[in-house]
């Protein structure tokens, strides 16, 4: 009796689904996908919009670099980052800033456009620098020592600014995080 139940229960499923599904050649089966406007809504999928501050960059060679990047500080803000954009304008940026100091490890997935990473330490200085990370890469970037902080720019702007490790930066949320270490 449970065999025949079973077996009743496949074919109604079976014959059910079989209106959905459409064969193609060399024997795949694929079942279409939904209308566009049934498509369920990812916001994952979409670029976040951070609260904005003042950075800059005091060069080894005495001069001041003004950005305008934003502020991600909360576990969702630091692992989504600047995925999902399509440009970074010059002169902005996303500064992750972390709690505590530790081998930071970035990637670009779902990353549409080359970055700079620009890992800063516990002083709030530059530790090193990794130019042009490409777009959708997932192997990981590492900051060289410890790091409290990471500032991702638009691919070649560290070298258009002329930063170089040891340069200074500055900024309201990344001191507050060094005066708390």
């Amino acid at each position: 009796m449970r065999v025949n139940l079973f077996l009743a229960a496949l074919f109604l499923v079976c014959f059910c689904m079989w209106g959905n599904v459409q064969a193609e050649e060399g024997g795949v089966v694929r079942v279409p996908p939904p209308p566009e406007n049934t498509r369920p809504h990812y916001p994952e999928s979409e670029p976040q919009s951070l609260r904005e501050e003042p950075l800059s960059f005091m060069t080894h060679d005495g001069r001041t670099i003004k950005l305008n990047v934003e502020i991600a500080t909360q576990r969702a803000e630091l692992t989504k980052g600047l995925m999902y954009r399509k440009d970074v304008p010059e002169g902005t940026g996303m500064l992750f800033v972390f709690g505590d100091l530790d081998i930071r490890k970035f990637w670009m997935k779902n990353t549409y456009v080359p970055l700079d990473m620009v890992f800063i330490d516990g002083k709030g200085k530059i530790i090193n620098i990794h130019e042009m990370a490409k777009p959708f890469d997932l192997t990981p970037i590492a900051s060289s020592a410890p790091a409290i902080a990471v500032l991702e720019i638009g691919g070649g702007m560290a070298h258009a600014y002329g930063l170089s490790v040891g340069d200074g930066v500055q900024n309201k949320t990344l001191s507050q995080a060094i005066s708390g270490l």
